[in-house]
């Protein structure tokens, strides 16, 4: 009959020693983990720095892509400017104070009726060598389609004899028939005082 004894040996604290013969050398020690190598650091540090680099390309390329936009904006509002003010300088000027009244007038003047004048002076002397004068004047003014008004004076000096005469009147024309009404007012002056006076006259015409 075979017998097999087994002999466990505990330490202090109850733990199992093995056998020193028999048992298993204990595993090797985790290796301690380290940091990252110097080299890595700056591997990611350059590989970050790229990155920010190109987002900053980017960031300035669009920025210069706004700026041409702003620039051919304003350079197109400039142009649409001039052209606006171009066509502002191209309108006709509005007209000053001397204009305008130089405007009325040329048209009051263009529509006014022909005014007719005639004025004659006669001065000489007579057999006795005295002084003579005689003085005409004649106005005519038309008015509405087919009337005017029509005056004439007539002024005769002599030595002895002094005359005047003033004649007004409304004159109407109808076609080739042409009739007025005067009014004729004559003074006449001698030597003699007692021979002077006025004359007063109403007359009519026609052709």
């Amino acid at each position: 009959m075979n017998r097999r004894v087994v002999i466990t040996v505990t330490d202090e604290r109850g733990a199992v020693v093995s056998d020193a013969c028999s048992a298993e050398p204990p595993p090797p020690p985790a290796p301690t983990p380290t940091g990252p190598s110097v080299a890595d650091c700056c591997s990611d540090l350059k590989r970050e720095l790229g990155d920010l680099t190109n987002l900053l390309r980017q960031l300035l390329q669009k920025q210069q892509a706004l700026q041409d936009e702003i620039d051919k904006l304003e350079k197109g509002n400039q142009a649409q400017a001039k052209n606006i003010q171009d066509k502002i300088d191209a309108l006709p000027k509005p007209l000053n104070e001397s204009q305008v009244g130089n405007v009325v007038d040329t048209h009051l003047e263009r529509f006014r009726d022909p005014r007719f004048s005639l004025l004659g002076i006669n001065i000489g002397a007579d057999d006795h060598r005295d002084i003579t004068f005689t003085g005409r004047g004649r106005f005519f003014a038309p008015f509405k389609d087919h009337f005017a008004v029509q005056a004439q004076g007539e002024y005769l000096y002599f030595r002895n004899q002094r005359e005047a005469q003033f004649d007004i009147g409304l004159v109407d024309r109808i076609g080739a028939f042409q009739a007025g009404l005067f009014g004729s007012f004559k003074h006449v002056s001698l030597r003699d005082p007692s021979v002077s006076g006025a004359v007063p006259a109403t007359w009519g015409k026609r052709p």
